[in-house]
């Protein structure tokens, strides 16, 4: 499938599941492992498995979510759309943090990243 008609699959989609929702621009991220992610007009992230496998991930991803929002201080994604092939939730500003960007901090910031997640 080429990279606008799964563009345009994934905003047939994102209209059914949150018809609410505005659609002004959309991008598109194929470099996760197990979903592509589409950005819609800055704010809302939506995740779409890709893999069979990537399915109940998704439905374990966001329980996750909630219980975490109760134990972590670092602002923690709130699911806003579900459905056992989409999870959506608000952008949260920042950058992702991904093994090399923690790997670049000083140790000590390495370390209060690692609490703070535990």
């Amino acid at each position: 499938m080429s990279g606008m008609n799964e563009l345009e699959a994934y905003e047939s989609r994102i209209r059914e599941v949150a018809p609410e929702i505005q659609i002004e621009n959309m991008s598109l991220n194929r470099e996760g492992l197990m979903n592509d992610i589409v950005i819609v007009n800055g704010e809302i992230v939506f995740r779409f498995p890709k893999h069979e496998y990537s399915f109940k991930h998704l439905d374990r991803e966001a329980k996750l979510l909630r219980l975490l929002r109760n134990y972590i201080s670092l602002e923690i994604p709130l699911p806003l759309y579900e459905s056992v092939d989409v999870l959506a939730y608000r952008l949260i500003p920042g950058e992702t943090l991904r093994r090399d960007v923690l790997m670049r901090l000083p140790e000590a910031e390495q370390s209060r990243t690692y609490k703070a997640l535990c």
